[in-house]
């Protein structure tokens, strides 16, 4: 167990176990400590030792006191959705249980932080503080997940194929996401930005209409926090759309504090980085200080 990666899971919901499954089905040597105290989970247990089994590369176990020999920790876990509404309105419940979580934490190695739990910008934040873990070890899946869908409907209304689509969106996971038009493209067109900004709508409804179906956003979630992962990990080089603890410049152009909010982020090598935002649209700017603007708000209620 000792030459395999350890990988702490915090909650086994619908995220939680979608993630296992997927760092299970990557084939890297781990071993995988799920913490959540539940008492339902032991049909969940008996599934993800079986799936391991098939694996050979895995190991798991549940709720050992492994916390601080991680070298990754995903924090998925969630307070049951008992309604549909702002993410943001979801925040103290959370921001209570990181502190929790963390309040003993005394971490053997440096390990990488991956933030999936809602609302993830400002979970983000206070894991960030309540790990005690440096900012360039601390990661959200931020506007990842937002873009990804904003990538297919943009294919969708313009009528092409899912690969050739770009948009990004940046800002806060969340109702306030801001459509970066300057970074939008499909294969050198000129895009109509009222179709643009259609399929940003799009994008940011899908988990409402999700949730109005009776199911929970679990797959392509997963499939965006592991490919962070592997993106570290493998040291694949990639440009994402991610929530980091705003650097200096960054706070300084969005006259915000340092928060964590969604920039487009450079992995390469293992390490990870946030873009310069000056160089979008003025339009682009303005509507990005009123997320940060939003999510400060959020994010300092507790600090």
């Amino acid at each position: 167990m000792n030459n395999k990666l350890n990988i702490s899971i915090i909650g086994t919901g619908n995220v939680g176990r979608t993630i296992a499954k997927e760092l299970i089905d990557t084939e890297i040597p781990m071993h995988l400590n799920i913490l959540d105290p539940a008492p339902e989970i032991d049909a969940i247990k008996e599934d993800m030792r079986h799936a391991t089994s098939y694996s050979k590369q895995c190991t798991i176990s549940w709720n050992e006191d492994r916390l601080h020999d991680a070298d990754y920790i995903f924090i998925s876990a969630a307070q049951q959705a008992t309604t549909i509404g702002n993410r943001l309105d979801k925040a103290q419940g959370h921001i209570e249980m990181v502190y929790d979580l963390f309040k003993d934490f005394s971490p053997k190695n440096d390990p990488h932080l991956i933030v999936i739990t809602n609302p993830v910008d400002v979970i983000t934040y206070h894991a960030w503080k309540a790990s005690g873990l440096s900012k360039n070890r601390v990661i959200g899946t931020g506007t990842f997940l937002e873009t990804l869908r904003f990538d297919y409907y943009l294919a969708e209304l313009f009528e092409t194929e899912a690969p050739k689509a770009k948009g990004i969106l940046l800002g806060e996971h969340g109702n306030s996401a801001v459509i970066a038009y300057s970074l939008c493209q499909i294969e050198g067109q000129v895009l109509d930005r009222n179709k643009v900004k259609k399929a940003a709508e799009l994008a940011i409804e899908a988990p409402y209409k999700i949730r109005k179906a009776g199911e929970y956003t679990k797959y392509a979630i997963s499939k965006c926090a592991v490919g962070i992962f592997k993106g570290i990990h493998l040291k694949v080089q990639m440009t994402i759309p991610a929530g980091l603890i705003l650097n200096e410049k960054n706070c300084n152009l969005l006259s915000c504090q340092p928060i964590c909010m969604s920039t487009l982020v450079t992995i390469s090598g293992g390490s990870f980085q946030q873009s310069d935002l000056s160089h979008l649209a003025t339009d682009e700017m303005e509507a990005l200080r009123k997320s940060a603007a939003i999510l400060q708000e959020h994010t300092l209620l507790k600090n």
